[in-house]
This record gives C-alpha cells, structure tokens and sequence, in this order.
C-alpha cells in the first residue's frame, strides 16, 4: 500500500474564477401572449484562455425590476459549457443566469452580465377574491383568503404574483404576495385577530385590472364583566347609575375600549325571578369602563350588566346587585322670620316638606306632599361649629309645617328630615340677627 500523502494548503491548487458568457434571450420583450424565452449562454473559466466548464448546474433569475431572484428554471450545461433553457416570464426586468458551483475546492461561482427585457401591451385580467366563511368570525379563527386570476376570456392566469393587503382596525395593514396555481387560484392563510378589510392586488408587468377586490369581515371577542357597582342616581328620582368594566379575550385578558352598544342594564325585582332590560349603556373608555350608565328603577331589586350578541362580543353577565330605592326630598319656602329680631322675640320656623315622585323621563321628578312626617328643628349659634336641637315637629297632611322658638342670639336656624326606609334625608337653614 502507497504512503497516504497530505498536500498543505499553501500548495494545493487555487480555486478558478467561472463567469457565463455570451449570455443572452431569445426575445428582449415581452407581453401576456409573448411570454416564453429562450436564455443561452456558456460556462467559462475567467482566465486569459477560457475553458469551458462541463455539466455546469446554471439558474437563470430576475435580479431587479420584478420580484427579486424570482427563478426561471436551472438547467445543466453540456460538456462544452453550453446551456440552453427556456421559460415563460411573468414579468420584465433585468435577469442573469448563475454558475452555481458544486464543486467548490476547483470552481467558484461565477455570472452573466444583466439582461434587460422589456413589457409589452398589458393584456387585461380579472382578480377576484373570495369573502370568508362568515361575516363575523371568532377571535383566533384560522382560515385563508383565496381567489382566482382570470383574463377577459376566461383563461387562467398562472404563476403571477398576487399581493393581499390585510388592513386591521381601519390602520394597521400587513401585505404578502402569493403566486397563482395553474388554473390561476391563489391562497394566503390568516388568522382572525381583529376587523378587517381585505384586498388583492395584481403584481405583473403582463396584466392590468380595473378594480381591486375587497372583502370586510368582523371578528367577535369572548367577555367578561369583571365589575359592576350601582347606586341611585342623584339628580333623578327612581334613577340609578353604574360603573362597568368590561374585558374581552385575546391572548389575555385585556379592556374592551371603544365597546359601543353592546352593555345594557338589566333589573329583577326583590323576590322575584324575571329579568328585563331597563336601558342601554354608552361607551367604554381606553380602561374598558363604561361611567355612569343609568336607567329608571322599578323598585327594590337585584341589578345585572349585560353584554350582548354582537358583532364584536359574546354574552356575558355580572354578578347581581341589590339596591333598595330611596328617593329623594325637599324643604320648600323655609323661613325663620321675622329678621331681623330682638333679642328675646320670637322666631317662627315655617315651610313645606315634600318628596320627589319619579316621573320615569329621568328628570328630578314630580313634587308630593309629605304629610304627617315627623321634622327636627336645630340651631347654630354665630361663630360655633355646634348644632342644638331645639325641638321636634310633625307636617300636616299636606306637608306644612310652622314651630316658634326664642330668639337669644345671632345664629343659623334648621330644619330637618331624618329619612326612612324609603326616603332620603334632607335639611334647609335660614340665617337670622338678633338685636
């Protein structure tokens, strides 16, 4: 057996420069009915004396001017470097076929020149782009946006580059370009993440369209109310107000900002089980609360906020809220006369208590006597911080009142309501000088 010889790389032999060349195509123009060329070229050692590079593996490709290294097709060149491939182009530009060495320790990669060809007359297609199963898809849906490219005839266009346009929101837009099939089909996937509007355009020297197809589609988000507190209204009698925060579901949980008609309040009656809806609630904020929703009350009962069916929710519920009604009430025409006064006269006390009968129009109501109430009479004295009561009183049947007092010195006179179960506390004062 001969010695195992290892050559050292300082004296293996160099690696020899390749380019391709008498490059060139069949046609220097192209349009939809001329398409096919034919590139020919030759495989050469870049030397002083070239040598022609057997069964050299050859790529030719678009470089500039059309989608980037979009390939025509490889071909072997035979034993004396020569090539010869045809392909239907989709497309004008500058091309260059590539030596794409497969064997590199004797051979680096080697070029053409570039190559220009030219469009023709744009021959006239049609896109069409098909909508989604549905109108409204749920959030995370996988699905694909597809259509077909067809010239005027009917013919298939295929192999041309379709570029779909996926514009989220109304702001947001993300591009992609797919090629057709043979029978001029095409597909994108997506994912159904936000509303949508969608269009596909024609990316081709060769074609023109008069319009771009669009489809629109909405995409519904789990709920959920994650808070709800309600309370009375206070500038309306028989009137309530909540504060919802509404989240929905993505990849988390996040506020639903910007929900528009979707939370309506809903009310059941203290010992009762039927829910019926009391009013609609505005919009959310960027936190997804919705401030001061209010709606008239029937009564004691339990309260619920609700989303609704709609094109961006799905239902979903609070936890119910009791709430007992008190309304409110109003010292009308209070005086403490006369005023001044001297010291040691007498002061009398006078007005009419009456309560606020909702009117369901959402204002503060209708004014009713409260008759038979039981009042309170107090005085400040000028300077003090201290209220004394002085004595207790009862309305007539139609809510008057009248009570005297000795006047002893400077101060602020008051009456007042306690309130019950279902009526609000109230008070009014009167000022008077004693001389």
């Amino acid at each position: 057996m001969g010695a195992l010889v290892i050559v050292p790389a300082a004296h293996a032999a160099p690696v020899t420069k390749t380019r391709v060349a008498d490059f060139r195509a069949s046609r220097d123009q192209v349009d939809a009915d001329h398409d096919e060329v034919t590139f020919t070229g030759r495989v050469v050692t870049d030397e002083a004396t070239p040598r022609p590079v057997g069964d050299a593996l050859v790529v030719v490709r678009c470089m500039r001017g059309c989608d980037n290294f979009l390939e025509v097709g490889r071909v072997h060149a035979d034993a004396e470097g020569r090539f010869s491939l045809s392909g239907h182009l989709k497309s004008a530009g500058s091309y260059a076929a590539q030596y794409a060495s497969s064997q590199p320790t004797r051979y680096n990669d080697g070029w053409s020149p570039l190559l220009k060809i030219t469009a023709g007359a744009k021959a006239p297609a049609i896109v069409t782009l098909d909508p989604p199963s549905a109108r409204v898809l749920g959030y995370g849906t996988k699905f694909a946006y597809t259509g077909r490219v067809r010239r005027q005839d009917g013919r298939p266009v295929a192999g041309v580059g379709v570029i779909v346009t996926e514009c989220r929101n109304g702001d947001l837009c993300y591009t992609g370009t797919v090629r057709t099939d043979p029978d001029g089909r095409f597909r994108s996937n997506a994912v159904a993440v936000a509303p949508s509007v969608v269009d596909a355009a024609l990316f081709s020297d060769l074609y023109s369209v008069a319009r771009v197809p669009t489809i629109r589609y909405d995409v519904r988000y789990e709920t959920r109310v994650t808070d709800m507190n309600v309370r009375l209204e206070q500038n309306s009698s028989g009137w309530v107000e909540a504060d919802i925060r509404i989240q929905r579901k993505t990849t988390r949980w996040e506020p639903d900002a910007g929900l528009y008609n979707a939370v309506a309040l809903y009310f059941r009656p203290k010992g009762g089980t039927t829910w019926t809806r009391q009013n609609g609630c505005g919009v959310s904020d960027d936190d997804g609360w919705i401030r001061r929703c209010v709606a008239p009350s029937p009564g004691d009962g339990d309260w619920q906020a609700r989303v609704a069916l709609t094109d961006s929710t799905r239902p979903s519920v609070s936890v119910p809220r009791a709430l007992t009604m008190r309304y409110p009430t109003r010292f009308d025409m209070f005086d403490a006369a006369p005023e001044p006064v001297r010291k040691g006269g007498t002061v009398k006390l006078s007005g009419y208590l009456y309560w606020m009968k909702p009117d369901g129009r959402g204002s503060l109501g209708l004014p009713k006597a409260l008759g038979k109430r039981k009042i309170a009479f107090y005085f400040q004295a000028r300077g003090s911080k201290t209220w004394s009561r002085l004595g207790s009183g009862t309305t007539s049947r139609y809510g008057w009142f009248s009570s005297r007092f000795t006047a002893r010195r400077d101060g602020t006179w008051r009456v007042a309501f306690a309130g019950d179960g279902r009526l609000l506390a109230t008070s009014a004062n009167d000022y008077v000088d004693v001389r």
